[in-house]
């Protein structure tokens, strides 16, 4: 017997015991959101200390993010993960020398 006769034995004696066959793959929930960042300069070590702000309006579904102020040479400064929408969040500062935090982004991952 032929495997395509061995599947369709198996869902006409379900369908006739009663019972059903779920023949689709489980919904997979997208990853993503509506997110900004910019560069604050702040006056906390003096001129050059800057920070990154990020926010969201919306995220899909399991998302989280975090914004992240790219540090040249260092380790990058980043918010805390976050899914509450239309709030601000901040990274701590960083003293920067001219060209090393030029870059700022949000990451956007599952939760």
């Amino acid at each position: 017997m032929s495997m395509k006769k061995i599947r369709g034995a198996i869902l006409a004696g379900a369908v006739l015991a009663g019972g059903y066959v779920v023949t689709t793959t489980p919904y997979a929930e997208a990853v993503g959101g509506n997110c900004s960042s910019v560069r604050q300069e702040i006056d906390v070590f003096g001129p050059n200390a800057y920070r990154v702000r990020a926010k969201c309006t919306s995220l899909q579904g399991d998302s989280k993010a975090r914004g992240v102020l790219d540090i040249s040479g260092d380790t990058d400064k980043r918010t805390e993960w976050f899914t509450t929408v239309n709030k601000y969040y901040y990274s701590d500062s960083y003293k920067c020398v001219w060209g090393q935090c030029n870059n700022t982004r949000v990451e956007i991952a599952r939760r």
